[in-house]
């Protein structure tokens, strides 16, 4: 499994930003074909943190993640 991934929401000037509700993560790049298979993909948000862990993929290799959350922008 990785390390725990961490996410915190911030304001446009990158200040921590209070935000209750869930975050996802999801792969965006990566082998092809390759899934999470084991972890916490969709975690509430504690004082603007969420924190994915025991992610596990099917296919070893580099891959690119994407967080996301309803109400929130990038």
């Amino acid at each position: 499994a990785l390390t725990d991934i961490v996410a915190r929401t911030e304001d446009g000037a990158g200040n921590p930003a209070p935000f209750a509700g869930t975050m996802r993560i999801a792969i965006v790049g990566g082998p092809v074909g390759g899934t999470l298979i084991a972890g916490d993909t969709v975690v509430a948000v504690v004082e603007g943190t969420a924190t994915f862990g025991g992610l596990v993929f099917d296919k070893a290799g580099d891959y690119s993640l994407e967080v996301t959350a309803d109400g929130l922008v990038k």
